[in-house]
């Protein structure tokens, strides 16, 4: 079964790595390394995205240059592609994708009414997230 703390790392990853806050944000480091060592632990992460091959290759050598955790993608080229095999799995019951990378209307008008997406509020470890006053 996967594991919330892949969908962490990963979310929490790309945000780091695409915002350039890597050095300077300020985060519970010991939450991180809780999240980052069960994300190695299971050994891959596995991203259904909408991505082009150059974010997912980026995203894929930062993530395994910066944080030891290995990326895998599932590219669809659309989002009513993807939602279909997230679906058809979830009635199998698998859980194949760890994260999806998708724009709003896939994520929000698809994807969560068919309860294919977690609570978001766990994940979140941040102080500028988690700090109303932040």
């Amino acid at each position: 079964m996967k594991h919330t703390f892949r969908i962490s790392v990963i979310l929490i990853g790309i945000s780091l790595l695409w915002s350039g806050y890597g050095q300077a944000v300020e985060f519970n480091s010991k939450a991180w390394d809780t999240l980052v060592a069960q994300a190695k632990k299971e050994g891959v992460v596995t991203l259904y995205a909408l991505w082009k091959p150059a974010t997912r290759i980026a995203l894929t050598q930062a993530m395994r240059d910066k944080y030891g955790i290995n990326l895998e993608f599932v590219p669809f080229s659309r989002g009513e592609d993807m939602t279909a095999k997230a679906a058809q799995e979830k009635l199998a019951g698998l859980n194949v994708a760890d994260v999806f990378g998708a724009g709003a209307p896939s994520l929000m008008t698809v994807l969560k009414p068919a309860g294919l997406l977690g609570p978001m509020k766990p994940l979140l470890i941040l102080s500028e997230v988690t700090d109303p006053k932040a």
